[in-house]
Protein backbone atom coordinates (compact mmCIF):
# COMPACT_ATOMS: atom_id res chain seq x y z
CA UNK A 1 0.00 0.00 0.00
CA UNK A 2 1.75 3.26 -0.70
CA UNK A 3 0.05 6.50 0.54
CA UNK A 4 -0.35 8.59 -2.74
CA UNK A 5 -2.19 11.91 -1.66
CA UNK A 6 -2.97 13.49 2.12
CA UNK A 7 -5.73 15.86 2.32
CA UNK A 8 -8.99 16.27 4.48
CA UNK A 9 -11.60 14.12 1.91
CA UNK A 10 -14.92 14.03 4.23
CA UNK A 11 -14.42 18.28 5.35
CA UNK A 12 -14.02 17.45 9.28
CA UNK A 13 -10.72 19.39 9.57
CA UNK A 14 -8.33 16.40 9.95
CA UNK A 15 -6.04 15.28 7.04
CA UNK A 16 -6.80 11.83 5.55
CA UNK A 17 -5.09 9.59 3.09
CA UNK A 18 -5.07 8.37 -0.19
CA UNK A 19 -3.41 4.93 -0.47
CA UNK A 20 -4.74 3.29 -3.16
CA UNK A 21 -6.81 1.59 -3.65
CA UNK A 22 -8.74 2.85 -0.08
CA UNK A 23 -9.02 6.31 1.62
CA UNK A 24 -8.19 6.24 5.31
CA UNK A 25 -9.77 8.42 7.11
CA UNK A 26 -8.42 10.12 10.00
CA UNK A 27 -10.18 9.54 13.22
CA UNK A 28 -7.43 10.75 16.01
CA UNK A 29 -4.19 11.52 15.96
CA UNK A 30 -3.15 8.34 15.20
CA UNK A 31 -6.33 6.15 14.09
CA UNK A 32 -7.33 5.92 10.54
CA UNK A 33 -10.57 3.72 9.20
CA UNK A 34 -10.71 2.42 5.51
CA UNK A 35 -13.00 4.64 2.84
CA UNK A 36 -14.56 3.08 -0.40
CA UNK A 37 -12.32 3.75 -3.15
CA UNK A 38 -12.84 1.52 -6.04
CA UNK A 39 -9.47 1.71 -7.98
CA UNK A 40 -5.58 0.63 -7.83
CA UNK A 41 -4.22 3.63 -9.00
CA UNK A 42 -0.87 4.77 -9.96
CA UNK A 43 -0.94 8.83 -9.97
CA UNK A 44 -3.53 10.81 -7.46
CA UNK A 45 -4.22 14.40 -7.63
CA UNK A 46 -7.30 15.75 -5.38
CA UNK A 47 -9.20 18.90 -6.55
CA UNK A 48 -12.84 20.41 -6.49
CA UNK A 49 -13.47 19.65 -10.07
CA UNK A 50 -17.44 20.10 -9.95
CA UNK A 51 -17.28 23.46 -7.92
CA UNK A 52 -19.20 21.88 -5.03
CA UNK A 53 -16.57 23.08 -2.34
CA UNK A 54 -15.82 19.02 -1.60
CA UNK A 55 -12.44 17.55 -3.27
CA UNK A 56 -12.78 14.96 -5.78
CA UNK A 57 -10.10 12.63 -6.98
CA UNK A 58 -8.57 12.02 -10.24
CA UNK A 59 -6.58 9.24 -11.02
CA UNK A 60 -4.27 7.86 -13.54
CA UNK A 61 -5.08 3.51 -13.25
CA UNK A 62 -1.85 3.50 -15.85
CA UNK A 63 -0.18 3.61 -19.36
CA UNK A 64 -2.68 3.07 -21.98
CA UNK A 65 -6.19 3.46 -20.12
CA UNK A 66 -7.81 6.72 -19.91
CA UNK A 67 -8.35 9.25 -16.76
CA UNK A 68 -11.25 9.01 -14.32
CA UNK A 69 -12.71 11.43 -11.68
CA UNK A 70 -14.34 10.23 -9.03
CA UNK A 71 -16.27 12.98 -7.51
CA UNK A 72 -16.95 13.30 -3.60
CA UNK A 73 -20.42 13.82 -2.17
CA UNK A 74 -18.91 15.76 1.06
CA UNK A 75 -18.67 12.98 3.22
CA UNK A 76 -16.14 10.83 1.29
CA UNK A 77 -18.21 9.30 -0.33
CA UNK A 78 -17.55 8.82 -3.96
CA UNK A 79 -19.38 7.92 -7.71
CA UNK A 80 -18.13 5.69 -9.92
CA UNK A 81 -15.40 6.57 -12.11
CA UNK A 82 -16.84 9.12 -14.86
CA UNK A 83 -14.62 10.26 -18.23
CA UNK A 84 -15.00 11.71 -21.87
CA UNK A 85 -11.20 12.06 -22.21
CA UNK A 86 -10.52 10.03 -25.03
CA UNK A 87 -6.42 9.67 -24.74
CA UNK A 88 -4.91 7.33 -23.26
CA UNK A 89 -3.04 8.76 -19.56
CA UNK A 90 1.18 8.79 -18.29
CA UNK A 91 1.52 7.74 -14.79
CA UNK A 92 1.71 11.63 -13.74
CA UNK A 93 -0.51 14.88 -14.65
CA UNK A 94 -1.01 17.77 -13.31
CA UNK A 95 -4.39 20.03 -12.51
CA UNK A 96 -5.34 23.91 -12.64
CA UNK A 97 -7.54 26.47 -14.30
CA UNK A 98 -5.57 26.28 -17.50
CA UNK A 99 -8.25 27.97 -19.66
CA UNK A 100 -9.37 30.69 -16.80
CA UNK A 101 -13.14 29.73 -16.50
CA UNK A 102 -12.74 29.00 -12.76
CA UNK A 103 -13.21 25.19 -13.02
CA UNK A 104 -10.25 23.14 -12.42
CA UNK A 105 -8.65 21.46 -15.83
CA UNK A 106 -6.30 18.50 -16.17
CA UNK A 107 -2.52 18.65 -18.30
CA UNK A 108 -1.20 15.70 -19.30
CA UNK A 109 2.33 14.93 -20.82
CA UNK A 110 2.51 13.71 -24.21
CA UNK A 111 5.14 11.69 -26.36
CA UNK A 112 7.43 13.04 -28.52
CA UNK A 113 8.36 15.25 -25.50
CA UNK A 114 7.40 18.24 -25.47
CA UNK A 115 3.90 18.20 -26.49
CA UNK A 116 1.01 18.24 -23.68
CA UNK A 117 -2.80 17.63 -24.06
CA UNK A 118 -5.32 19.74 -21.78
CA UNK A 119 -8.29 18.12 -20.84
CA UNK A 120 -11.06 21.49 -20.18
CA UNK A 121 -13.63 21.09 -17.13
CA UNK A 122 -16.92 22.58 -18.47
CA UNK A 123 -18.26 22.70 -14.83
CA UNK A 124 -20.26 25.61 -15.39
CA UNK A 125 -21.57 24.28 -18.69
CA UNK A 126 -25.62 25.15 -18.67
CA UNK A 127 -28.42 23.85 -20.48
CA UNK A 128 -30.97 26.23 -21.48
CA UNK A 129 -34.51 25.36 -22.72
CA UNK A 130 -37.97 24.51 -20.89
CA UNK A 131 -38.14 22.08 -18.36
CA UNK A 132 -41.14 20.52 -19.09
CA UNK A 133 -42.87 19.93 -22.71
CA UNK A 134 -45.73 18.50 -23.92
CA UNK A 135 -46.02 15.08 -25.15
CA UNK A 136 -46.60 14.98 -29.21
CA UNK A 137 -45.02 18.65 -28.87
CA UNK A 138 -42.03 18.70 -31.84
CA UNK A 139 -38.89 20.47 -32.74
CA UNK A 140 -38.26 21.73 -28.87
CA UNK A 141 -35.18 24.13 -28.89
CA UNK A 142 -32.74 23.38 -26.40
CA UNK A 143 -28.91 25.25 -26.44
CA UNK A 144 -25.68 24.56 -24.50
CA UNK A 145 -23.35 27.50 -22.92
CA UNK A 146 -20.40 25.40 -25.01
CA UNK A 147 -20.15 25.04 -28.58
CA UNK A 148 -18.55 21.73 -29.43
CA UNK A 149 -20.05 18.47 -28.23
CA UNK A 150 -22.88 16.36 -29.11
CA UNK A 151 -26.20 15.67 -27.43
CA UNK A 152 -27.70 12.31 -26.32
CA UNK A 153 -31.20 11.28 -24.63
CA UNK A 154 -31.83 8.75 -21.88
CA UNK A 155 -35.38 8.12 -21.98
CA UNK A 156 -37.15 7.17 -18.41
CA UNK A 157 -39.94 4.71 -19.80
CA UNK A 158 -42.50 5.00 -20.89
CA UNK A 159 -41.12 8.27 -22.05
CA UNK A 160 -40.23 8.27 -25.73
CA UNK A 161 -38.44 11.50 -26.62
CA UNK A 162 -35.96 11.73 -29.45
CA UNK A 163 -33.56 13.97 -31.07
CA UNK A 164 -35.08 15.42 -34.73
CA UNK A 165 -32.37 15.95 -36.97
CA UNK A 166 -28.09 16.64 -36.08
CA UNK A 167 -27.16 16.05 -32.72
CA UNK A 168 -24.03 18.12 -32.91
CA UNK A 169 -23.15 21.60 -31.78
CA UNK A 170 -24.68 23.96 -29.25
CA UNK A 171 -28.25 23.57 -30.30
CA UNK A 172 -30.55 20.40 -30.21
CA UNK A 173 -34.55 20.31 -31.35
CA UNK A 174 -36.52 17.69 -29.37
CA UNK A 175 -39.62 15.63 -30.43
CA UNK A 176 -41.64 14.64 -26.93
CA UNK A 177 -42.75 11.45 -28.41
CA UNK A 178 -46.41 10.50 -27.28
CA UNK A 179 -45.93 9.06 -23.83
CA UNK A 180 -45.65 11.01 -20.37
CA UNK A 181 -42.59 10.83 -17.95
CA UNK A 182 -39.47 12.19 -18.35
CA UNK A 183 -36.08 12.04 -20.02
CA UNK A 184 -32.07 13.08 -19.04
CA UNK A 185 -30.66 15.63 -21.89
CA UNK A 186 -26.95 15.37 -22.00
CA UNK A 187 -24.65 17.77 -24.11
CA UNK A 188 -20.72 15.72 -23.82
CA UNK A 189 -17.64 17.74 -24.51
CA UNK A 190 -14.78 16.08 -26.52
CA UNK A 191 -12.22 15.80 -23.54
CA UNK A 192 -13.79 16.91 -20.92
CA UNK A 193 -13.79 15.96 -17.63
CA UNK A 194 -17.65 15.90 -17.26
CA UNK A 195 -20.56 16.32 -19.01
CA UNK A 196 -24.12 18.73 -18.61
CA UNK A 197 -27.35 17.49 -18.52
CA UNK A 198 -31.02 18.00 -17.08
CA UNK A 199 -33.70 16.21 -16.67
CA UNK A 200 -36.64 17.23 -18.61
CA UNK A 201 -40.26 16.23 -17.83
CA UNK A 202 -42.99 15.23 -20.75
CA UNK A 203 -46.44 16.48 -19.51
CA UNK A 204 -49.46 14.72 -20.94
CA UNK A 205 -51.29 18.28 -20.11
CA UNK A 206 -55.49 18.83 -19.09
CA UNK A 207 -58.14 20.89 -22.27
CA UNK A 208 -57.92 23.21 -19.40
CA UNK A 209 -55.25 24.06 -16.49
CA UNK A 210 -57.94 25.93 -13.86
CA UNK A 211 -55.09 27.66 -11.93
CA UNK A 212 -57.25 29.38 -8.60
CA UNK A 213 -61.15 28.50 -8.04
CA UNK A 214 -62.28 30.96 -5.48
CA UNK A 215 -65.76 32.29 -3.88
CA UNK A 216 -67.28 35.38 -1.86
CA UNK A 217 -70.38 35.36 -0.28
CA UNK A 218 -72.71 38.84 0.14
CA UNK A 219 -75.64 37.84 2.25
CA UNK A 220 -77.26 35.39 0.30
CA UNK A 221 -75.24 35.40 -2.97
CA UNK A 222 -72.29 33.76 -3.75
CA UNK A 223 -69.92 34.85 -6.09
CA UNK A 224 -67.39 32.30 -7.97
CA UNK A 225 -64.32 33.51 -9.34
CA UNK A 226 -62.14 30.92 -11.41
CA UNK A 227 -58.80 31.72 -13.47
CA UNK A 228 -57.87 29.40 -16.12
CA UNK A 229 -53.51 29.61 -17.57
CA UNK A 230 -53.91 27.49 -20.50
CA UNK A 231 -57.27 26.28 -22.98
CA UNK A 232 -57.44 23.75 -25.76
CA UNK A 233 -60.65 22.99 -27.45
CA UNK A 234 -62.72 24.42 -24.45
CA UNK A 235 -66.26 24.83 -25.03
CA UNK A 236 -67.25 26.49 -21.97
CA UNK A 237 -68.05 25.44 -18.22
CA UNK A 238 -71.39 24.25 -16.31
CA UNK A 239 -71.71 25.18 -12.55
CA UNK A 240 -73.49 22.75 -10.40
CA UNK A 241 -74.41 23.56 -7.09
CA UNK A 242 -75.19 21.07 -3.75
CA UNK A 243 -76.33 20.60 -0.68
CA UNK A 244 -73.24 20.28 1.77
CA UNK A 245 -75.85 19.16 4.86
CA UNK A 246 -77.31 15.82 2.92
CA UNK A 247 -74.07 14.94 0.80
CA UNK A 248 -75.58 11.42 0.89
CA UNK A 249 -78.95 12.35 -0.54
CA UNK A 250 -78.80 15.52 -2.38
CA UNK A 251 -77.64 15.53 -6.01
CA UNK A 252 -75.52 18.14 -8.05
CA UNK A 253 -78.20 21.00 -9.29
CA UNK A 254 -77.02 22.27 -12.99
CA UNK A 255 -77.33 26.17 -11.85
CA UNK A 256 -75.71 27.84 -15.32
CA UNK A 257 -73.64 27.42 -18.44
CA UNK A 258 -70.47 29.76 -19.30
CA UNK A 259 -68.83 30.27 -22.63
CA UNK A 260 -65.27 29.96 -23.04
CA UNK A 261 -62.77 31.39 -24.72
CA UNK A 262 -61.86 28.28 -26.47
CA UNK A 263 -58.02 28.33 -27.19
CA UNK A 264 -55.90 30.32 -25.17
CA UNK A 265 -52.35 30.01 -23.92
CA UNK A 266 -52.87 33.41 -21.70
CA UNK A 267 -54.87 33.46 -18.19
CA UNK A 268 -58.44 34.17 -18.11
CA UNK A 269 -60.41 35.02 -15.54
CA UNK A 270 -64.56 33.96 -15.16
CA UNK A 271 -66.93 34.49 -12.29
CA UNK A 272 -70.61 34.01 -11.98
CA UNK A 273 -73.04 34.70 -9.39
CA UNK A 274 -75.60 32.29 -7.87
CA UNK A 275 -78.28 34.89 -6.43
CA UNK A 276 -81.04 34.61 -3.67
CA UNK A 277 -79.83 31.37 -1.97
CA UNK A 278 -81.79 29.81 1.17
CA UNK A 279 -79.71 29.92 4.50
CA UNK A 280 -77.86 26.36 4.54
CA UNK A 281 -74.03 25.13 3.75
CA UNK A 282 -73.30 24.71 -0.38
CA UNK A 283 -70.67 22.69 -2.38
CA UNK A 284 -70.03 24.07 -6.28
CA UNK A 285 -67.81 22.24 -9.20
CA UNK A 286 -67.57 23.29 -12.80
CA UNK A 287 -67.94 21.26 -14.98
CA UNK A 288 -65.38 21.42 -18.11
CA UNK A 289 -66.62 20.63 -21.53
CA UNK A 290 -64.07 20.48 -24.68
CA UNK A 291 -65.93 20.58 -28.09
CA UNK A 292 -65.97 16.60 -28.74
CA UNK A 293 -68.09 16.30 -25.61
CA UNK A 294 -65.66 14.96 -23.23
CA UNK A 295 -65.62 16.83 -19.52
CA UNK A 296 -63.76 17.25 -16.67
CA UNK A 297 -65.04 18.69 -13.35
CA UNK A 298 -63.38 20.94 -10.98
CA UNK A 299 -64.57 21.42 -7.16
CA UNK A 300 -64.50 23.92 -5.37
CA UNK A 301 -62.30 22.97 -1.98
CA UNK A 302 -64.42 25.39 0.98
CA UNK A 303 -67.62 25.00 1.80
CA UNK A 304 -70.21 27.92 1.13
CA UNK A 305 -72.06 29.21 4.12
CA UNK A 306 -74.99 31.29 3.81
CA UNK A 307 -75.65 33.05 7.08
CA UNK A 308 -78.92 34.26 9.13
CA UNK A 309 -80.68 37.70 8.07
CA UNK A 310 -80.14 40.58 10.51
CA UNK A 311 -83.64 42.05 10.11
CA UNK A 312 -86.96 40.82 8.70
CA UNK A 313 -86.65 41.17 4.92
CA UNK A 314 -89.01 40.88 1.60
CA UNK A 315 -87.76 41.34 -1.78
CA UNK A 316 -89.08 42.14 -5.12
CA UNK A 317 -90.36 39.18 -6.67
CA UNK A 318 -87.99 37.89 -9.78
CA UNK A 319 -88.76 38.47 -12.83
CA UNK A 320 -91.16 40.97 -13.00
CA UNK A 321 -93.37 41.27 -14.74
CA UNK A 322 -93.60 37.18 -15.37
CA UNK A 323 -95.25 34.54 -16.99
CA UNK A 324 -96.43 32.53 -15.40
CA UNK A 325 -94.35 32.04 -12.25
CA UNK A 326 -91.95 34.16 -10.06
CA UNK A 327 -90.22 33.91 -7.16
CA UNK A 328 -90.54 35.23 -3.66
CA UNK A 329 -87.73 35.82 -1.69
CA UNK A 330 -87.57 37.11 2.15
CA UNK A 331 -85.74 36.50 5.34
CA UNK A 332 -86.16 35.53 9.10
CA UNK A 333 -83.86 36.90 12.15
CA UNK A 334 -85.55 34.54 14.47
CA UNK A 335 -88.12 31.67 14.15
CA UNK A 336 -91.35 33.15 12.92
CA UNK A 337 -94.73 32.23 12.29
CA UNK A 338 -94.94 33.41 8.52
CA UNK A 339 -98.36 33.68 6.38
CA UNK A 340 -97.68 35.12 2.59
CA UNK A 341 -100.93 36.22 1.05
CA UNK A 342 -101.37 36.92 -3.01
CA UNK A 343 -104.17 39.79 -3.94
CA UNK A 344 -105.64 40.98 -6.76
CA UNK A 345 -106.19 44.56 -7.87
CA UNK A 346 -109.15 44.74 -6.28
CA UNK A 347 -107.65 43.25 -2.60
CA UNK A 348 -109.28 40.41 -3.16
CA UNK A 349 -107.19 37.84 -1.39
CA UNK A 350 -106.69 35.26 -4.05
CA UNK A 351 -103.98 32.63 -2.61
CA UNK A 352 -101.92 31.49 0.36
CA UNK A 353 -98.50 30.97 -0.63
CA UNK A 354 -97.32 29.97 3.04
CA UNK A 355 -98.72 29.46 6.65
CA UNK A 356 -96.87 28.24 9.21
CA UNK A 357 -93.62 28.25 11.57
CA UNK A 358 -90.23 28.38 10.06
CA UNK A 359 -86.91 28.53 11.25
CA UNK A 360 -84.38 31.67 10.97
CA UNK A 361 -82.99 32.16 7.71
CA UNK A 362 -83.43 32.79 4.20
CA UNK A 363 -86.44 31.77 2.24
CA UNK A 364 -87.10 31.29 -1.68
CA UNK A 365 -91.05 30.66 -2.48
CA UNK A 366 -92.54 30.29 -5.97
CA UNK A 367 -95.91 31.78 -7.14
CA UNK A 368 -97.58 30.34 -10.01
CA UNK A 369 -100.27 32.67 -11.63
CA UNK A 370 -101.15 30.05 -14.05
CA UNK A 371 -104.92 30.25 -14.67
CA UNK A 372 -105.37 33.81 -13.73
CA UNK A 373 -105.59 36.99 -15.99
CA UNK A 374 -103.18 39.08 -16.40
CA UNK A 375 -102.63 42.27 -14.19
CA UNK A 376 -101.54 43.82 -11.27
CA UNK A 377 -100.73 41.36 -8.31
CA UNK A 378 -99.67 42.38 -4.46
CA UNK A 379 -98.04 39.49 -2.31
CA UNK A 380 -97.59 40.21 1.52
CA UNK A 381 -95.88 38.84 4.70
CA UNK A 382 -96.85 38.85 7.63
CA UNK A 383 -93.76 37.69 10.58
CA UNK A 384 -93.56 38.24 14.32
CA UNK A 385 -94.13 41.79 14.24
CA UNK A 386 -93.03 42.48 10.17
CA UNK A 387 -95.04 43.40 7.57
CA UNK A 388 -94.78 44.68 4.10
CA UNK A 389 -96.55 44.38 0.82
CA UNK A 390 -94.89 44.85 -2.61
CA UNK A 391 -96.34 45.08 -6.15
CA UNK A 392 -96.15 42.63 -8.87
CA UNK A 393 -96.88 42.42 -12.67
CA UNK A 394 -98.25 39.35 -14.47
CA UNK A 395 -98.54 39.71 -18.04
CA UNK A 396 -99.60 36.59 -20.30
Amino acid sequence: MFVRKVNDMNNDRKLDLIASPRILFNQSIFTYTAGSFPSQSYFVMTEDFDSDEDLDIAEALGSGTPPVVHFNNGSGVFTGAVSSMTESFPLTFCTGDFDGDGDIDIVKSETPDGYVTLYKNYGNCLIEGPGAINIDSTMIRFTSSEIQGYWTITNNPPCSAYISGENTNDTVYINAGSSAGSFVLSFSLPDSIQSCSRVISVDNPYPVELTSFTHFVNERSVLLNWTTGNEINNSGFEIERKDALNTVEAQWIHVANILSSGNSSVPKSYSFEDKNLPTGKYLYRLRQIDYNGSFEYFELSETVSIGIPSKYSLSQNYPNPFNPSTTINFGLPEDSKVIIRIYDNTGRQISTLADAFKTKGYYSLVFDASGLASGIYFYRIEAGSFASTKKMMFVK
